[in-house]
């Protein structure tokens, strides 16, 4: 029973939220302790800018690992056995560290020259703090190849229990080296924490396929390795992933337009942003990305739709509530994560005006994470690449546009937009390829959702505008009352969502009885 409740997408998605839920819950401590250590400090910023490019990497590694290994281990296991199923295991093994050593080795050289593009006009001792920084972050981008692969190879298998509990590694050991070592290594410490947490998780997830990881299937030669390795399909995707790290980057080169702070507000405030997205919608997305590549690869395009008009219905149920939490309570949502030690008021009023703007785009982001996944599971990735090139390209002109008047608050959003038009060209792109039967069921849902969200939220605010005194704790009760009225009117209304998480709650409340 155990076995086969993980295995489904129900008991994957629990195990993911479970583990997800701890290491957001460690992520927002790690956070925190920045904010109380460092604030919106320049030295903050600097540690930003020197490690974008390996962040960006790193992540980018991870998601071309994950979107390109498991729909291609499917096919070959499912179409030429497990035998050629571990070889490709080996071959992509291998193949990822190579590939992955030669940028790190590559920025490691060239150190001085990426900083002077990053972020030029730096003094002397700025210039040599960013690059010591740079330097050790550099050195965790061969483990992020062998851990992308790690981790592919753990979700394919369903062994999500393993796959983010490693992920725990990491933030555990940068605040355990941030609240330790600080007062000696100052800034420092966050990139030596950074470093210890990746040799923890890449030595944890090595130790659990020791006996699969084989020399003899690297090397192996009678099976023809372009066969187990389309390549056309895997620079698509590294093009694909490439593209979406680049936000991040794209924000940090007009570090000299916003204000003093603004790039490390907006690092602060989508830390937020992602806690429900980090939980629940990549929880389910990856627990049903394995789900999309199978059925697909059988035929059953049903059994598909009917996986994704039930992603979409749950991502739209908790993120359209989410989403209007974090655009009506922005300000107090910041005081009480990071206004503390170095993080003073007007820090909170300037990352709050971030996260207003981001908020909005919220459930278009947590969407788009369950399209994209099924593109990948489609192998739809010409179209997906196409997509991706145009977005990017608004990101750049929207960006030049708005900073100017709006800075940071300019920035967000641009990368707003860019998460709207990411979810309306990937649904057109699924309506394209699968010709779908049923696409009033998602659209239904948003509709009702919306509806329920935005009658709650005026229901609150005109229930409680002069009765309580205004505060942090008094937006926690109204944000409590919120939700509260969201699920009575969901409850109400007979919301098919309702229904499903009744479900998960009584397999899972099963599951444990047994």
């Amino acid at each position: 029973m155990p076995k086969k409740f993980f295995l489904t997408v129900t008991g994957a998605s629990l195990i993911i939220i479970f583990f997800g839920a701890i290491n957001k819950v460690l992520g927002m401590v790690r956070e925190v302790i920045f904010a109380n250590s460092f604030g919106l400090s320049h030295s903050y910023e600097l540690y930003l800018l020197s490690i974008v490019l390996p962040a960006v990497i790193n992540t980018f590694i991870v998601y071309v690992g994950q979107n390109f290994f498991i729909p291609q281990y499917n096919r070959i296991k499912t179409q030429d056995g497990e035998i050629n199923a571990r070889v490709f295991f080996n071959k992509a093994l291998a193949l990822f560290l190579i590939l992955s050593f030669l940028p790190a080795l590559g920025l490691f050289l060239s150190a001085d020259s990426v900083l002077k593009l990053i972020a030029p006009g730096l003094t002397t001792a700025e210039f040599i703090i960013a690059k010591k920084i740079l330097q050790i972050v550099l050195l965790t981008i061969p483990l992020n190849g062998l851990i992308a692969i790690l981790l592919a190879y753990f979700q394919a298998e369903f062994d999500f229990k393993n796959a983010f509990l490693s992920h725990l590694f990491l933030n555990l050991s940068i605040i355990i080296v941030v609240l330790g070592f600080t007062t000696r290594f100052s800034i420092y410490a966050i990139p030596i924490g950074f470093l210890l947490g990746t040799l923890l998780q890449a030595g944890y997830l090595s130790f659990f396929v020791r006996s699969k990881i084989s020399l003899e299937h690297i090397l192996h030669g009678k099976i023809k390795f372009l066969k187990l390795f389309p390549l056309q399909i895997f620079f698509i995707t590294i093009f694909i992933e490439l593209l979406g790290q680049l936000y991040v980057f794209i924000d940090r080169l007009f570090y000299t337009s916003v204000q003093p702070g603004g790039i490390a507000a907006l690092n602060y405030a989508a830390t937020v942003y992602l806690i429900p997205v980090s939980i629940l919608s990549m929880a389910f997305s990856s627990a049903i990305f394995p789900r999309f590549s199978e059925t697909f690869a059988a035929g059953e395009i049903g059994e598909t739709e009917n996986s994704f008009n039930t992603s979409m219905r749950i991502t739209f149920f908790f993120f359209v509530p989410s989403a209007v939490v974090f655009f009506s309570y922005a300000q107090p949502i910041i005081d009480i994560f990071y206004h503390r030690g170095a993080f003073t008021e007007n820090d909170v009023v300037m990352t709050a005006g971030v996260l207003k703007i981001y908020g909005v785009s919220l459930v278009f982001f947590a969407g788009y994470a369950i399209i994209n996944k099924l593109l990948f599971g489609i192998a739809a990735v010409k179209l997906l690449l196409v997509s991706s090139f145009v977005v990017i390209a608004v990101k750049v002109i929207v960006s030049f546009i708005l900073v100017t008047k709006y800075q940071q608050n300019g920035l967000a959003a641009a990368s707003s937009l860019c998460y709207f038009l990411y979810f309306v060209f990937g649904i057109i792109i699924v309506l394209k390829k699968l010709h779908f039967k049923k696409t009033n069921i998602p659209a239904t849902a948003l509709l009702f959702t919306c509806v329920n969200a935005g009658s709650s939220i005026l229901l609150v605010e005109v229930l409680f505008h002069y009765l309580l005194p205004a505060g942090v704790l008094f937006s926690l009760l109204k944000i409590g009352i919120f939700f509260a009225f969201y699920l009575l009117y969901a409850c109400v209304i007979k919301d098919e969502t309702i229904h499903i998480a009744g479900d998960l709650l009584s397999k899972t409340w099963k599951f444990i009885n047994e």
